[in-house]
């Protein structure tokens, strides 16, 4: 059964339960205020004959036919029936209604009895007694329950139509709610078919309002990263292949000449040069590779302790003066006053490795100058690398750190994909874009440790 119809039955059913039980409940109440109105008015009737009649100072047997003309004045026929009870006899009314008959011929049971309620064979009555200061005459005072039924019964009808109403207006807006909330958990879920299947670039963004949207988002960025990631894998092997065949094929050659006899003297030392310089190479991306792959699903190849950033960003820059010579370039790190004792929780060799990768980068690219700051805000830890080169190719800027995806002039398209790994394993983020005036900017964000 679907979603939506199971939750607008859900709806349903209780929605039914509840009027059932409202509708029972307003009924009982009903008939009870109403047998409290009818008992009362009785009451009030048959009060009034007793004060007449005790005022007529008349003897009970001359005043017989006197004292059934009062209770037929005071008490309306039509509601009530009502008879005197003295010296064991009942002085009725002449009602003409047939449906009183049982009430006169068990006067003796209602004038002694004490109950409220007289159920006969006929009808159900209520029974009210008044009794005379003397205590020997009473009013007996009946009225029958089918009336009161009546307007209980002609309530119940009203109120059921008037709940059938509500109901239903209820349910269609039920039915409308619910659809404006399943529907874009349908289309979500479509969306994640979709995802399942490995159809990353086809996952649409579903448009819905609050926690749905939100859900909706998060499964469209997803896609949009799983997209990435596959499209990269791609690459990687094309990438991967396309790198190692280069060395190897300038190795195959060189090698081949030298065995052949092609390269002689000078030719083959340079020839063994090119060889050896080659092996490095491929040492170098075969070795970076496999610290990536390390980097994916090791998780003690991190030792984590504290860090105290200008440290490390102190000997990283001594490591790149080699680099920094031959460049010619000038490298300046500006620290912010509230970063002097800034601490955080990562691996130092591993972090130094990433900001090695980082900053390297910038030199290269640089024409004259590289400049490092580091400023702690909203409780982290920033550094900022910049260039004055010519900034990113702002096709590749959206892929810069995955793996083989390099600008111009760069390497193998490895360095940047590991320092991300390293920063993210570090509990931080990277990111990379270009300044408005010339030039890249790497942002490396930590939290900061309390001390």
């Amino acid at each position: 059964m679907r979603l939506l119809t199971r939750l607008n039955l859900a709806f349903g059913l209780l929605l039914l339960f509840l009027l059932i039980v409202t509708a029972w409940l307003m009924s009982t109440l009903l008939l009870d205020i109403l047998i409290d109105s009818q008992r009362k008015e009785m009451r009030e009737q048959g009060r009034a004959v007793m004060l007449q009649y005790m005022g007529t100072g008349s003897s009970h047997s001359s005043g017989t036919n006197r004292t059934v003309d009062l209770v037929t004045q005071i008490v309306s026929p039509n509601a009530h029936m009502a008879f005197l009870y003295s010296n064991n006899n009942a002085i009725s009314l002449p009602v003409s209604n047939e449906e009183y008959t049982e009430i006169i011929q068990n006067a003796r049971e209602l004038a002694l009895g004490e109950g409220n309620v007289w159920k006969g064979q006929q009808n159900t009555y209520l029974i009210e007694t008044i009794q005379a200061n003397d205590y020997s005459d009473k009013l007996v005072v009946a009225a029958p329950m089918d009336r009161l039924k009546s307007i209980q019964f002609s309530f119940i009808q009203r109120m059921v139509l008037i709940f059938g109403l509500g109901a239903l207006f209820a349910l269609l807006l039920s039915i409308f709610i619910t659809r404006r909330l399943v529907t874009p958990l349908s289309t979500l879920r479509d969306e994640l078919h979709k995802v399942q299947n490995r159809r990353f670039s086809e996952v649409q963004m579903v448009k819905a309002g609050g926690e749905i949207g939100e859900v909706a988002a998060s499964v469209h960025k997803l896609a949009a990263e799983l997209d990435g990631y596959h499209r990269t894998q791609k690459e990687f092997f094309q990438n991967a292949s396309h790198e190692l065949k280069t060395p190897l094929m300038n190795i195959q050659g060189y090698a081949e000449g030298i065995r052949d006899g092609v390269f002689k003297e000078e030719q083959a030392k340079h020839g063994l040069n090119v060889i050896a310089e080659e092996c490095e190479r491929l040492k170098k991306i075969v070795t970076e590779i496999m610290l990536l792959a390390k980097l994916d699903i090791e998780d003690g190849i991190f030792a984590h302790t504290e860090v105290a950033i200008h440290q490390v960003v102190a000997r990283t820059i001594e490591k790149l003066d080699p680099l920094i010579i031959q460049n010619r370039i000038a490298v300046e790190y500006r620290e912010d006053d509230t970063s002097l004792d800034a601490i955080i929780y990562a691996d130092p060799d591993k972090l130094i490795q990433a900001l090695l990768n980082v900053i390297a980068n910038a030199i290269r690219h640089a024409r004259s100058s590289v400049v490092i700051r580091s400023f702690c805000k909203d409780g982290s830890i920033v550094i900022e690398v910049t260039d004055d080169g010519e900034g990113i190719p702002e096709d590749i800027v959206p892929k810069l750190f995955y793996r083989f995806v390099k600008g111009h002039d760069g390497e193998n398209g490895l360095g940047l994909a590991i320092a991300r790994a390293i920063v993210e394993r570090c509990s931080g983020s990277i990111t990379a874009e270009n300044r408005p005036e010339g030039g890249a900017l790497f942002r490396l964000s930590f939290p900061l440790q309390n001390k």
